[in-house]
C-alpha cells in the first residue's frame, strides 16, 4: 500500500507550501505504481476544477490498476477537498473532524460591472448545480437534500455521515483525560500563529463571500479545539479576548453543555458550559497541582510525545529532501533531453550536408 497527504489548499499551479496541485497528485500515483492508496486529507478546499480533477485521476487509477483507494479525514475536509475524499472506496471519518460543504464562491481582485456579476452570479449557479449532482451521485443523498446542505454552509457530523453514505467508517481514537493532554498541549505544542493568521484571512474571506451572495457565514471567527479535539465556536464574539462568562457557545455544531478543557491565552482552562451558556472558567493547572499521579503521567506521556515529535520531524525533512530530489531529477532530466535533441539536429544537418556533397561531386564527374 502507497500512503501520502493531502495537506494545504487545492490549487491548480504550485508545488512547495501550503497547497497541493493536481501535478503533484499525479507525481504519487506514479510512485505508487498501481498499489492500493491511503490518503490522509487536511485541506480547506480551493480551485473547483482541480479538485475534480484529482477525483477523477483518483477514480481512473484505481479502475486500471484495480486498487483500493482509502480516504480519511486529517484535518479540514472543507468545500471541493470532500470531492478528493469521496473518491476514497473507503472513506474514514472521526468524531471530531466534521467535513464542510458550502455553496461555491468567486473571488475577485477587479473592478467589474454589472454584466460580470450577473455572469458570475450565473456561472455560479452552474458550478453548484455540478456540485450538487455529483454528490447525490456519490451519496445516498438526493440532489436537492445536496442543495439543501450546501445553502446551510453544513459541517457534517460523522453519524451523518455515515448515514448518507459520505463516510464508510467512523474512527474511533483512544480517549485520554482531557486534562492531561491539554496540559501537555500547552507544554509542548505553542500555537504556529503565523498558520493561525493565515486561516483567519481565508475564513474571512469566505465569511465575507458567502454574506455577499446571501449566505451564511462559512467558518466560525472565534473558536476554540478542546484537548479531544471538539470544536468549540462563540458565534456572537469577535476576538478570543471576548470568551467570557455569559457568552453563548456551540460544540461541533450544537448547543455547548458540559466541562471542555481549551489552551485560552497560553493557558490551559477548563470551560463550563449549562445548556449554551458559558458559566465557569476554571485553571487547570492549579487543579493538577498536588497530584502525584497526575504529574507522573504528564511526565511519561511528554516524554513519549517528544520523542514522537522528533520522529516526525525526521521523517518530514526526510520526505522534503525527497521531493526536492525529485524536482532537481526532473530538471536535470529535462536539460538531458533538450540537449539530446540538440545532438540529433547537428546530426540530421551533418547527414543532409554530406548527401548534399556526394551529389555534388555525382553531378560534377559526370
Amino acid at each position: 500500500m502507497y500512503e501520502f497527504r493531502i495537506v494545504g489548499e487545492i490549487s491548480n499551479s504550485g508545488w512547495y507550501g501550503d497547497m497541493f496541485t493536481p501535478d503533484m497528485l499525479l507525481e504519487h500515483l506514479s510512485l505508487a505504481n498501481g498499489k492500493d492508496l491511503f490518503i490522509d486529507i487536511n485541506s480547506i478546499g480551493g480551485c473547483v476544477t482541480s479538485g475534480m480533477a484529482m477525483f477523477a485521476e483518483l477514480r481512473r487509477y484505481a479502475k486500471q490498476n484495480e486498487a483500493t483507494i482509502t480516504t480519511r479525514t486529517s484535518g479540514f475536509v472543507a468545500s471541493i477537498a470532500t470531492a478528493i475524499f469521496l473518491a476514497g472506496d473507503k472513506r474514514i471519518v472521526n468524531e471530531y473532524l466534521q467535513p464542510f460543504v458550502h455553496e461555491p464562491l468567486y473571488y475577485w481582485n477587479e473592478d467589474l460591472h454589472a454584466d460580470d456579476f450577473q455572469k458570475s452570479a450565473n456561472d455560479l449557479a452552474e458550478i453548484r448545480d455540478i456540485l450538487a449532482d455529483f454528490y447525490s451521485k456519490n451519496t445516498s443523498l438526493s440532489k436537492d437534500e445536496a442543495l439543501e446542505l450546501m445553502k446551510n454552509d453544513t459541517w457534517i457530523t460523522a453519524k451523518k455521515c455515515l448515514s448518507i453514505g459520505f463516510a464508510t467508517e467512523i474512527e474511533e481514537l483512544n480517549t485520554v483525560d482531557a486534562k492531561i493532554v491539554a496540559s501537555l498541549l500547552n507544554k509542548y505544542n505553542p500555537k504556529n500563529d503565523k498558520m493561525s493568521k493565515e486561516t483567519k484571512e481565508k475564513a474571512s474571506r469566505w465569511d465575507a463571500l458567502a454574506k455577499l451572495f446571501g449566505g451564511n457565514s462559512a467558518v466560525a471567527v472565534v473558536e476554540l479545539k478542546t484537548a479531544t479535539q471538539d470544536v468549540i465556536t462563540f458565534p456572537d464574539i469577535d476576538e478570543l479576548s471576548d470568551i467570557e462568562e455569559g457568552v453563548r457557545g456551540l460544540v461541533n455544531g450544537e448547543t455547548a453543555d458540559g466541562e471542555f478543557s481549551v489552551e485560552l491565552e497560553g493557558e490551559v482552562k477548563t470551560l463550563i458550559f449549562t445548556d449554551g451558556t458559558l458559566t465557569s472558567i476554571l485553571d487547570v493547572e492549579e487543579e493538577l497541582e498536588g497530584n502525584d499521579e497526575l504529574e507522573a503521567r504528564i511526565e511519561m506521556l511528554a516524554d513519549a510525545m517528544i520523542s514522537m515529535k522528533k520522529e516526525n520531524d525526521a521523517l518530514r525533512a526526510k520526505v522534503d529532501s525527497n521531493e526536492k530530489l525529485v524536482a532537481s531529477l526532473k530538471g536535470v532530466s529535462s536539460s538531458f533531453d533538450k540537449k539530446i535533441a540538440k545532438l540529433q539536429n547537428v546530426s540530421k544537418d551533418k547527414k543532409k550536408s554530406g548527401e548534399f556533397k556526394n551529389s555534388y561531386l555525382e553531378n560534377y564527374k559526370k
